[in-house]
């Protein structure tokens, strides 16, 4: 889940983006880069700084960056693989806090460093403009299933800025549904502001989602749904979440704020436990970081999701549509004894019974 909290590292960021593989998302086929000792030296030393400077936790970033330290001079790091380190280190900053948003990313392509502006690049902010809009802005599908119960799969929470038309367009569409599923087993998170976006359409008044802190009290950040959202909201009708090992960040972040409001039921696995909040800062020439700067904290639960969604139904990500359609209809089928709907509702729930059955 992206924020911005310190001005030290709003100084740093932006100015690089990723190649999409980042948090183990999708193959790596970038060609590999040859680095030599002062490349490997300056990337780990610059990250320890970041650690010790960024991390929300000031004593398990201290602890974490002193590690990195003392691994460096013990010769722990002998990669000659931009792309080794890079998952090494991935993997290490993992181990060490407990916390999965670290991931390390090489560039093919040097980058300036140190940042010479913090203006991002315009070609670069162009060619993800586009790879966005390819992908639809992570609505990778909207439809109506069987017994009318509504069906949203989105892959990534886009900032409102370029998906909130695409949103608003989504959400409108499945405003005449009975109930509605939302299949986030494929997606990877994105931006807060969008988490905030879709969550009101489910609420009649503004709630308080969640507190999002760093180190300093004027870091605290609240969320809440939005007072006003453009078309109809979904109010008053079943919703159902679809959780998945892959399911993490802000897509973790709506699941969990919608099941701690009583307004969604999460069914699934358990998802990967991507709390905190992150920037994404250059380390040298050749590398960059992803690494929390926040803590969340739901106003209701009085934590958070650490160590993944719980769902409310058990399910295998491929069976978990299936199950939550079943539930859906099962929910809606009093209301339509004598209706137009009535036998669509009646077949859709026998057909998915006996398939829930055999896979069971």
């Amino acid at each position: 889940m992206h924020a911005q909290s310190r001005s030290t590292v709003l100084a740093a960021a932006a100015l690089f983006l990723f190649t999409g593989v980042a948090a183990g998302q999708g193959s790596d086929e970038r060609p590999d880069v040859q680095i030599d000792a002062p490349a490997r030296t300056e990337a780990i030393t610059n990250l320890a700084k970041e650690v010790e400077n960024n991390y929300p936790v000031a004593a398990v970033g201290k602890t974490t960056a002193n590690e990195l330290r003392k691994r460096l001079k013990q010769n722990h790091f002998p990669e000659t693989s931009a792309k080794a380190l890079a998952s090494k280190l991935t993997n290490e900053l993992r181990a060490l806090t407990g916390d999965q948003h670290f991931f390390v990313d090489y560039f093919v392509t040097p980058r300036t460093f140190p940042p010479a502006t913090s203006v991002a690049d315009p070609v670069s902010e162009a060619d993800r403009t586009l790879t966005l809009r390819l992908r639809n802005f992570g609505f990778a599908r909207v439809e109506r299933l069987a017994g009318n119960i509504g069906y949203l799969k989105l892959d990534r929470f886009e900032t409102p800025a370029v998906a909130g038309e695409t949103a608003a367009a989504a959400m409108q569409f499945l405003a005449g549904t009975d109930a509605l599923i939302i299949d986030l087993t494929e997606n990877g998170g994105g931006y807060s502001s969008m988490v905030s976006l879709l969550a009101s359409y489910f609420f009649r008044d503004p709630v308080h989602l969640s507190d999002i802190s760093g180190r300093n009290v004027e870091d605290l950040r609240q969320n809440w749904t939005y007072a006003f959202v453009p078309g109809p909201r979904y109010l008053d009708k079943p919703v159902y979440i679809l959780s998945a090992a892959r399911t993490f960040s802000a897509a973790e972040a709506f699941a969990y704020d919608l099941q701690a409001q009583k307004r969604a039921i999460i069914v699934g696995e358990r998802s990967r436990g991507g709390v905190s909040p992150s920037a994404r800062l250059l380390i040298s020439s050749r590398f960059g970081v992803i690494m929390p700067t926040s803590r969340v904290r739901n106003p209701v639960t009085g934590t958070n999701w650490e160590g993944g969604l719980k769902p409310d139904v058990a399910s295998s990500a491929a069976r978990a549509r299936d199950v939550a359609h079943l539930a859906a209809l099962e929910t809606i089928a009093p209301r339509h004894k004598d209706d137009p709907l009535t036998s669509e509702i009646a077949e859709a729930i026998a057909r998915l019974s006996n398939g829930v059955a055999v896979n069971k």
